[in-house]
């Protein structure tokens, strides 16, 4: 259970680096930003699956 602590402060960390100002026309955080939406909202659902047993979904 640990782990998803640290999984989370990576992406909270990563969060606020992506807001900086230097990093506003940052080309490489552009072309990833889809991917990591899609990631975060696939764990989300992730979570409220396993929390709710809803396996068969």
């Amino acid at each position: 259970m640990a782990i998803w602590g640290l999984i989370y402060l990576g992406l909270i960390s990563f969060g606020i680096y992506q807001v900086l100002p230097a990093q506003r026309e940052n080309d490489i955080l552009r072309r990833c930003e889809y991917f990591l939406v899609g990631a975060s909202l696939a764990q989300i659902i992730w979570v409220f699956v396993f929390q709710y047993q809803l396996f068969t979904v």
